[in-house]
């Protein structure tokens, strides 16, 4: 899905409630089809990866994050 976001945020990376609304983003999409019994603590550390990645790429220009 290479899909382009709709709101491009120059340095969003830096804005708190934008990282909060990307960390929401992230959480629905992996949550979507865990089954009830999956571990929350790896599930938060999983979704606590996926942002470090994401902010490390928006924070070096590399990608979007919107």
């Amino acid at each position: 899905m290479d899909e382009s976001p709709r709101v491009l945020v120059q340095d969003g990376f830096k804005d708190r409630q934008t990282r909060l609304a990307v960390r929401s983003a992230v959480v629905t999409v992996l949550d979507a089809d865990l089954p009830q019994s999956y571990d929350r603590n790896v599930f938060n550390q999983t979704c606590d990866r996926v942002m470090d990645v994401m902010l490390g790429y928006a924070s070096r220009g590399e990608k979007w994050v919107a």
